[in-house]
């Protein structure tokens, strides 16, 4: 489950933390990449006295291909990039759906990474049949219940502390907890539906659920929902100026 990101640190885009991620490898293993690259050469160089035209050309390709290969085994396994990276392109994702759902008028608006005393929210969503708390997470095959639990758990707690944050801006309002599942195993998402108060989503289906609630009984409008964004907005940006 993603947490929230410090105040005053911005975000990273997924180039610039995989390059951050892979320096600090390449810093880490640098006598072994500085071996294995010797090693290459050598062959390359033998290569080169036994074979000729089309099938060194070949055996040269193989090389560079499986050097580049075990060097990103390498960088994948002894980093843990995968494990760190997948939340936040789950967050992206979700804001991705967000952005293209506010362009066709199915929701009012959304506020990103919402500081809050006691953690954050992922995105605060508001939409003509209420406000919710979308919390975005990353998963694969083979989930457990007690990660289930643990994914419920943190989206009730972000959504207890929307209520919090539109309370201080004067706003009060019930804010309804959704689990955002991305990843291989994000079908899981629809397969759960409601428990225990908490909405699951599939990231492929996040649309369509958006989509779902332009229409029935409104219970926003849209000058209060413009309101309510605006204060959020500069309630986000003075925490964040404070927390810096």
């Amino acid at each position: 489950m993603p947490r929230p990101r410090p105040a005053s640190v911005p975000a990273p885009d997924r180039m610039s933390f995989g390059r951050m991620s892979f320096g600090r490898f390449a810093r880490r293993n640098l006598h072994s990449l500085l071996l294995l690259g010797s090693g290459l050469l050598l062959l390359v160089a033998a290569q080169t006295l036994v074979l000729h035209g089309y099938w060194l050309g070949l055996a040269h390709g193989l090389l560079v291909g499986g050097f580049a290969g075990l060097v990103g085994l390498g960088f994948v396994v002894g980093s843990g990039i995968t494990f760190r990276v997948s939340p936040s392109w789950g967050e992206d994702d979700t804001r991705q759906v967000l952005r293209a759902a506010k362009q066709r008028g199915h929701i009012f608006g959304w506020v990103d990474d919402l500081p809050v005393v006691g953690g954050g929210v992922d995105h605060l969503v508001v939409t003509p049949q209420g406000i919710y708390a979308l919390d975005s997470t990353w998963r694969s095959p083979g989930i457990a219940p007690v990660t289930i639990q643990r994914d419920l758990a943190a989206a009730s707690s972000a959504a207890r502390r929307a209520e919090v944050a539109l309370r201080e801006v004067r706003r009060p309002a019930r804010v309804t907890p959704v689990v955002v599942v991305w990843g291989a195993d994000e079908s899981l998402g629809d397969a759960i539906g409601v428990h225990g108060g908490v909405r699951f989503v599939s990231g492929r289906n996040l649309k369509a659920w958006l989509v779902s609630h332009r229409h029935g009984e409104a219970s926003v409008d849209r000058v209060s929902a413009e309101a309510t964004l605006a204060q959020l907005k500069r309630f986000a940006r003075q925490s964040r100026r404070d927390g810096g």
